[in-house]
Parts: structure tokens; C-alpha cells; sequence
């Protein structure tokens, strides 16, 4: 479940779409290489890649689970926190 925020709804199917790219083998996790390929495969350079994969591991053991990579784009792109890069979208 995403982080409870009010504009979560309209994020939740596009990140869920990039997420289920990442795990291949659909078992909620994306490791390492899948993280970074994917991303790369987006147009991300592998070195921003790899800070992507490690602001996004929350607990540091080198995978990105669903929850992970929902929560932190989330904050990312809405928290207050950071600042939110998008802010409402309301």
C-alpha cells in the first residue's frame, strides 16, 4: 500500500506499471541488476541509476521491494519532505 497521501491514487498505476517492469520474475522485489537496467532502459545513466537504487532502498539490503519503490517515488514526487517535486496535482 502506498503512503497515504491525497493525490497517491493517480500516481499509483504508472509506478506499479514501471515497478512490475523491473521484477521479472514477479516476486514483489526488484534486485539490483533489474532495478538498474530498467533504468538505464529509460534513459537513465547507470551512475544515476544506481543513486536511484540507493535513495530508493530504504533499508539498504540491495533490493527494492513494491513497497520501497512506491513509497519513495511517492515522497519524491509529492512529499513534503523533499519538497515535493510535483506538489498537488490536484
Amino acid at each position: 500500500m502506498l503512503r497515504e497521501h491525497a493525490d497517491t491514487e493517480l500516481l499509483a498505476p504508472g509506478l506499479e506499471a514501471e515497478f512490475a517492469a523491473m521484477d521479472g520474475d514477479d516476486d514483489g522485489i526488484a534486485t539490483v541488476g533489474q532495478f538498474e537496467v530498467v533504468l538505464v532502459a529509460f534513459g537513465l545513466e547507470a551512475e544515476e541509476a544506481r543513486v536511484a537504487r540507493a535513495l530508493l532502498d530504504a533499508d539498504g539490503d540491495g533490493l527494492i521491494t513494491r513497497r520501497e519503490y512506491l513509497n519513495g517515488w511517492t515522497e519524491f514526487l509529492l512529499g513534503e519532505a523533499a519538497g515535493g517535486l510535483l506538489g498537488p496535482v490536484n
